[in-house]
């Protein structure tokens, strides 16, 4: 498993074609391994209203497809794409 560095505006890109495997570092430290994606058809719920992150507060939203559910990652956290 090799990490392949990453912009955010290209994740959002990748994510918009399809499922993307990506990590980042969560606010406790830890690394988390998620495959997201921003394609509408591929979204199977939508948003329920919750906590929003605002762009300018350097936040990015995706659809998590194995959790089934929305979730936010800061822009600079992002360690990589998973490439096998």
């Amino acid at each position: 498993m090799a990490i392949k560095k990453i912009t955010n505006t290209e994740l959002r890109k990748m994510m918009k074609e399809g499922p993307v495997t990506f990590q980042y570092k969560k606010k406790d430290g830890s690394i988390r391994q998620a495959v997201g994606t921003l394609r509408d058809d591929l979204i199977t719920k939508k948003s329920n209203g919750g906590i929003c992150y605002p762009k300018e507060q350097g936040y990015s939203p995706y659809f998590d497809v194995e959790k089934d559910g929305f979730r936010v990652y800061a822009e600079s956290q992002i360690i990589g794409i998973v490439e096998s």
